[in-house]
């Protein structure tokens, strides 16, 4: 058995989520839908634009109009938030 084991990881996971919802959470969202933008983000683009119905390109176009441009993964959280 590995000395340390798959506890640091965890505990760095929930940090690191923490983290993530603490900084969303200013935007006003709940803990579940950072979790379900999380999840969002991970996908794959293509499978994103489609859940979202629109191109990266308008996503971005959209998201410069609302102010919220940034890396490509936040922006999209992020639009996704204010587009909502």
């Amino acid at each position: 058995m590995p000395r340390n084991g798959t506890q640091g990881h965890t505990a760095r996971h929930e940090k690191q989520r923490a983290h993530v919802q603490a900084h969303y959470g200013k935007l006003g969202l709940s803990p579940e839908e950072v979790d379900a933008l999380a999840r969002l983000a991970r996908r794959s683009k293509p499978a994103t634009e489609k859940l979202l119905g629109m191109t990266r390109k308008e996503l971005l176009a959209r998201a410069t109009r609302a102010g919220v441009r940034g890396r490509w993964r936040m922006t999209k959280a992020e639009l996704v938030a204010a587009l909502s």
